[in-house]
């Protein structure tokens, strides 16, 4: 699930979709109109996701990969838009 101010976009529904229905409201919201990159500012990570990890523990490693993996895929999605 993505949260983009008070709107939630889940992978769920959405499937393949997800990233390019992220990337058009984040372009709907912006006055200016303008596609510069969209920066991720919190993320959680499902207690699924964590328990596949080494240990069954996140680091911040894991935080930070899966942040860029994130802002890459939306800021790709901007491009085609």
């Amino acid at each position: 699930t993505i949260a983009c101010n008070d709107k939630e976009f889940s992978s769920n529904i959405l499937g393949k979709s997800l990233f390019t229905a992220v990337a058009s409201y984040i372009l709907g919201i912006r006055s200016s109109g303008q596609r510069y990159p969209a920066y991720i500012t919190d993320i959680a990570l499902s207690d699924n996701y964590v328990a596949q990890l080494p240990f069954g523990s996140a680091q911040t490693k894991h935080y930070l990969e899966t942040k860029l993996k994130l802002e890459r895929k939306i800021n790709h999605a901007m491009t085609l838009l």
